[in-house]
């Protein structure tokens, strides 16, 4: 199950995608946003780049991204960009 949302605070936008998946141990939360970093790299497929395509992304924009999560429970990634009005 995926959640999605949005709202605008002040002078941004805050977007979250929150899942109910395996979730991350805490101590690996930086690691996932590397290139070419995959925690679970055999047992799911992917090439490791896709957070930090995504990072870059909202880095260039002027804005961060980062998540929450905790093994067995989920996963929330948030991130912001400026709003440009």
């Amino acid at each position: 199950k995926v959640q999605i949302g949005a709202r605008r605070h002040d002078d941004h936008w805050l977007f979250w995608l929150r899942d109910n998946g395996i979730g991350i141990e805490p101590q690996y939360l930086e690691r996932i946003f590397g290139i070419g970093e995959r925690l679970n790299g055999r047992r799911f497929p992917g090439t490791g780049f896709g957070l930090a395509n995504c990072r870059k992304i909202v880095q260039h924009h002027g804005g961060e991204i980062w998540a929450e999560s905790a093994a067995g429970a989920g996963s929330t990634f948030w991130f912001f960009v400026p709003d440009s009005t």
